[in-house]
């Protein structure tokens, strides 16, 4: 499981990142800033730094919006941990994460490419 875990988390971030790529832009600074903006904020919110019991009912709401938590809640599961959400539900909210970032990169670059 832990190699699915890391496998389908890879494939996510990887399609967050054709995502932000496919940001018509002159200076590529303009994008990593960007991302970082997204990307970071996603780190904290997680439970992997502030577990997600301990965190407020809104910041336990903001987690739900991170695909970083569903990664984090099945490398617990791995590691025999305790985790938050159902295995199942974490994988498929994960694939739902993938396929939107994926599909909202190639519209992206579909529409500039058409402008340019």
């Amino acid at each position: 499981m832990l190699f699915t875990g890391i496998v389908l988390s890879a494939m996510t971030f990887s399609s967050l990142g054709i995502l932000f790529s496919s940001i018509p832009t002159e200076n590529v600074g303009n994008v990593m800033m960007a991302l970082n903006f997204f990307r970071l904020p996603l780190i904290f919110i997680s439970g992997i730094f502030i577990p997600l019991k301990s965190l407020p009912p809104i910041g336990q709401s903001l987690a739900m919006l991170s695909p970083l938590t569903y990664t984090h809640d099945i490398f617990l599961y791995s590691l025999g941990n305790v985790n938050q959400y159902p295995l199942p539900a974490d994988i498929g909210i994960l694939i739902f994460f993938l396929l939107i970032f994926l599909s909202a990169g190639v519209l992206l670059h579909k529409k500039n490419m058409e402008k340019a």
